[in-house]
């Protein structure tokens, strides 16, 4: 196989354009923890605490970062048909920095996964399942192919040792397999069909002697891995893995679009895709949670064990953690009857935990520990508007027939009657909390003082928006500048008015 050295220069400039991120993971160096995650041809390290870029480099002159994979201070950089090696160290601040040990090396098949061995070796897994050893001393390249003929979507390298590494393809022919460089000149172990799509990840679990994959299917899949004789805590052996029984225990199935990514958390799976949705499940197959993260695709994805976290990358370029320690409460309400639907619930107190809901019948409920209280009912609740401020806890609720409503803590106002209309088509507390903007029919906005959170007093009326489709709020806020107060107000065909907000005089569009 053919390997050049690229000399390529690399420039320190900045990246102005916002590129996806293809993996993330993390560096415990010295006492401190970093984030590291690829974007483009450049890495980016992260401050674990708040996840603030604080430094970049450039690795690979054309070839977007993929993957990286590092033991004590050697690191290895993957991506496309290029490999790079480099070294951590701290400099003078304590402060994680990089120095590279090669330039670029390129090779004629795409990268699937790399990982560092002991004696200063690389071990590379291509797309078309050949096992290749860089020896970076030497600087001489040893190839193995393995038996098994196709076109690998991902793979994944476990072991530190010869005679215990194995590897785990995933195929776009449906199919996972399992193989050595180091045994049977490359004949997989194992080979069978696991999915109804490509395979676009897997990972194991030596504790509890899983594998979990994840495809195009939409599913992942949980396979339970039974060893004769395995001794807990070490990697089977070759002649174990031949007599190895593989089981399907699960299908785990959440997701709306391709599943991209997975990772043993402990004794959870997460899982990430392409409908920016994540799932903790359980290896009984239970699903712990479901997280919107509106982040769009997510091709990213690491398990940060010391601090409990999922740390994820997605197409549009954000990079952010969740917390996966976050205590959940389920709420059954059998009292409710069966066409009465919650539509809105919001969260009043966390500690202990109460809940304010409205439902499809016009019943608004406050559910506080176990205990449940029906606080009204009023039919023009059916269809309605909500915000809550996140300053003061106020929630505002309007609906049909100018019904309008005040819930603080505990407490419900009636503020019915104040604007005439035939329905509240949005309402937004801005200000925090102080004031509510609410629009009713043909675009039209009246602003009121709620700040004694009893009731809303009329401060501007008549407020309009231009003409156009869907004709009311999405989002509103108070923008103080040299040129005075203004009330900014987004709406729903995507364009943001300005309106001069002076208490002295009618409030104007800008």
């Amino acid at each position: 196989m053919e390997m050049k050295m690229n000399p390529t220069e690399y420039s320190s400039s900045q990246m102005d354009r916002i590129l996806p991120h293809r993996f993330v993971t993390n560096v415990k160096h010295g006492e401190r923890n970093y984030y590291l995650t690829g974007q483009g041809r450049q890495l980016v390290i992260f401050e674990p605490s708040e996840l603030e870029k604080y430094a970049r480099y450039e690795v690979f002159p054309s070839d977007a970062i993929h993957g990286l994979d590092f033991y004590k201070s050697i690191v290895c950089f993957y991506g496309v048909r290029s490999f790079r090696i480099g070294r951590f160290f701290e400099d003078s601040q304590n402060e994680l920095n990089i120095s590279f040990l090669t330039e670029t090396c390129n090779i004629n098949d795409w990268i699937c996964s790399a990982k560092v061995l002991a004696g200063n070796r690389i071990l590379l897994v291509t797309s078309r399942n050949v096992a290749l050893v860089y020896n970076v001393e030497l600087e001489q390249l040893q190839r193995v192919q393995c038996t098994k003929q196709c076109v690998s979507y991902c793979s994944r390298i476990f072991g530190m040792h010869d005679n215990e590494l194995f590897i785990v393809n995933g195929n776009a022919s449906k199919q996972i397999f399992i193989w050595s460089p180091y045994y049977s000149n490359g004949n997989p172990f194992k080979i069978f069909d696991a999915h109804d799509g490509a395979i676009f990840d897997i990972d194991y679990s030596l504790h509890s002697q899983l594998l979990c994959s994840v495809s195009d299917d939409r599913s992942c899949r949980l396979w339970k891995l039974h060893h004769f004789s395995l001794v807990v805590g070490q990697y089977p052996s070759w002649r174990q893995w031949e007599s190895c029984e593989i089981i399907l225990t699960h299908i785990l199935q959440e997701h709306h679009g391709r599943v991209w990514r997975t990772r043993f958390a402990n004794d959870r799976i997460i899982t990430a895709g392409e409908d920016g949705i994540v799932c903790l499940w359980k290896q009984n197959g239970e699903l712990v949670s479901r997280t919107e993260t509106k982040k769009g695709n997510l091709r990213a994805l690491h398990y940060d064990s010391e601090s409990e976290k999922a740390i994820l990358g997605s197409d549009s370029g954000a990079c952010f953690s969740l917390n996966l320690l976050s205590s959940i409460v389920h709420y059954q309400f059998n009292s409710l009857a069966d066409s009465d639907i919650l539509k809105t619930v919001h969260i009043t107190t966390v500690e202990p935990s109460s809940l304010f809901c409205i439902s499809s019948s016009g019943n608004v409920y406050h559910f506080h520990k176990n205990s449940k209280r029906l606080l009204l009912t009023d039919s023009n609740l059916r269809s309605c508007a909500v915000d809550q401020s996140k300053e003061n806890g106020l929630i505002v609720f309007g609906g049909l027939s100018g019904s309008l409503y005040l819930f603080d803590e505990k407490n419900l106002h009636d503020c019915s009657g104040v604007v005439h209309c035939q329905k509240y088509f949005s309402l937004h507390l801005i200000d925090n909390g102080n004031m509510l903007l609410a629009c009713i029919e043909q675009g039209r906005m009246h602003l009121f003082d709620v700040s004694n959170k009893r009731e809303a007093k009329l401060i501007r009326s008549e407020l309009t928006l231009p003409n156009g489709r869907q004709r009311w709020p999405s989002a509103a806020m108070l923008v103080q500048s040299s040129s005075g107060c203004f009330l900014a107000v987004g709406d729903r065909n995507g364009s943001v008015h300005f309106f001069l907000f002076d208490k002295e005089q009618k409030s104007t569009i800008v």
